[in-house]
């Protein structure tokens, strides 16, 4: 697979991750469905389209599977703290609980797709 259809196909995974781990979000705090959605889409485009990045800019090198994966959970855990800071702000929820749940949906984000599409190159 080339390096531009890994690219797509890592933000078209995270795209719909982010938005249906946005959506549970929203039913498990009882908030607005359609703004949660939104929050996690925008956030699981960005997480999507940096591990397509990491995938490209690590290939041929060593610890490979470590560098993509690690990487992965980090830029998602980096866009989940973002992305929850930014929703508890909207939904005027207390910041720390935003960044809390933000960090934990984004490191299982990052993580989720990061393997999928690791799974793909091998």
């Amino acid at each position: 697979m080339d390096e531009r259809q890994l690219s797509s196909l890592a933000t078209g995974i995270g795209l719909v991750f982010g938005s249906a781990l946005g959506t549970l979000a929203g039913v498990v705090l009882g908030a607005d469905l359609l703004s949660a959605a939104s929050y996690g889409t925008g956030g699981g485009i960005i997480v999507g389209a940096l591990v397509g990045r990491l995938l490209t800019a690590n290939r041929g090198e060593d610890e490979f599977r470590v560098r993509v994966i690690g990487g992965a959970g980090a830029v998602g855990l980096a866009v989940g703290v973002a992305v929850g800071a930014i929703g508890a702000w909207a939904l005027d929820a207390p910041p720390a609980n935003g960044v809390a749940l933000g960090a934990g949906i984004g490191l299982l984000h990052g993580l989720v797709v990061g393997a999928l599409v690791f799974g793909t190159v091998e």
